[in-house]
C-alpha cells in the first residue's frame, strides 16, 4: 500500500477545491504531522479534525527523538519551517511519499533525502485513476485550481486539460462508427 505525507498546501489546495473528502477515499495510508495540521487555517479546516478524529488520516505523535530530528533539519534547512522539517521527517521514518507543492521543501526531499515527492497534479491523476471522479470534474477542479494557485507548473497542467478534455469530448474517430451503427439498427427496426 502507499503511504504518503501531506504538507499543508496539498491539503489547502483541496480544501478550496471541495475535494478533501475524495482525496480521504484514495487506497493510501494517509499521514499528516500536527505542524501541518496547525498551519490548515481554511473555513473547512474542521474536516481535516473530522478525518483525524475518524482515522482516515494518521497523525503520529513524535517522541523525544522524532523532537531532536526535526530540529536537526530545521537548523540544517533554513528555508524549510518547523513543519515543513517535520513532513521530511516523518517521509524518511517511514517511509512514505511526500506530497508538498513547495520547491525548497520538494528539491531538499527528492535531491539530499532520495525521498519520492508529489504535489497536487499526482493527487488528481490518482482520483481518476482510483475512478473517485470523473474526468469531467478533474477538467474543471483543475481550471479552478489554476486561478488560486500560481505556484502550479503552467506547462504540466496545460498537458492535463489537454489529455482530460479528449477523454470529456469524443473524438469525431468515435463518434462516427456509433452514428453509423445508431443508422444500421434503425434501418434494420424499420424493415
Amino acid at each position: 500500500m502507499i503511504a504518503v505525507i501531506s504538507d499543508a498546501n496539498i491539503i489547502i489546495d483541496l480544501l478550496h477545491l471541495t475535494l478533501f473528502e475524495d482525496f480521504l477515499r484514495l487506497s493510501w495510508e494517509k499521514h499528516v504531522p500536527p505542524g501541518v495540521v496547525d498551519e490548515v487555517r481554511e473555513e473547512d479546516s474542521s474536516l481535516l479534525i473530522d478525518a483525524i478524529n475518524a482515522g482516515q488520516l494518521s497523525m503520529p505523535a513524535f517522541d523525544f527523538e522524532d523532537l531532536q530530528q526535526i530540529q536537526k533539519y530545521f537548523e540544517q534547512y533554513p528555508p524549510l519551517s518547523v513543519a515543513d522539517c517535520s513532513c521530511l521527517h516523518l517521509a524518511e521514518r517511514l517511509p512514505a511519499i511526500l506530497l508538498t507543492g513547495e520547491k525548497r521543501l520538494r528539491s531538499i526531499a527528492s535531491g539530499t533525502h532520495a525521498i519520492k515527492v508529489h504535489g497536487t497534479l499526482w493527487v488528481l491523476d490518482n482520483l481518476i485513476k482510483e475512478n473517485i471522479i470523473n474526468y469531467r470534474k478533474v477538467h474543471a477542479k483543475l481550471n479552478d485550481l489554476m486561478q488560486i494557485n500560481p505556484r502550479l507548473p503552467k506547462a504540466e497542467c496545460q498537458k492535463r486539460l489537454k489529455r482530460w478534455k479528449k477523454k470529456i469530448e469524443p473524438s469525431h474517430d468515435t463518434i462516427k462508427p456509433l452514428v453509423r451503427k445508431i443508422r444500421i439498427k434503425a434501418q434494420n427496426q424499420n424493415t
